[in-house]
């Protein structure tokens, strides 16, 4: 009678799947902190979507300036 085995490693899908999730968060948010910085340099308001991405609340930040 034979007997089949189960793969050794089934996390291994999981853990590529999350490396790839951290690496797009990471680099949304860092494309959001190049957006709100080079809008700040040029005397503009950042975009709404890249402030709440960096977590920062538009409706505050107009307090801030």
């Amino acid at each position: 009678m034979t007997r089949t085995v189960a793969h050794t490693r089934p996390q291994a899908g999981l853990d590529l799947a999350r490396i790839g999730t951290a690496l797009r968060d990471f680099f949304t948010v860092v494309a959001a902190a190049i957006d709100a910085s080079r809008a700040i340099e040029d005397g503009k308001r950042p975009s709404d979507a890249a402030l709440r991405q960096l977590g920062i609340n538009p409706a505050s930040f107009t307090a801030v300036r």
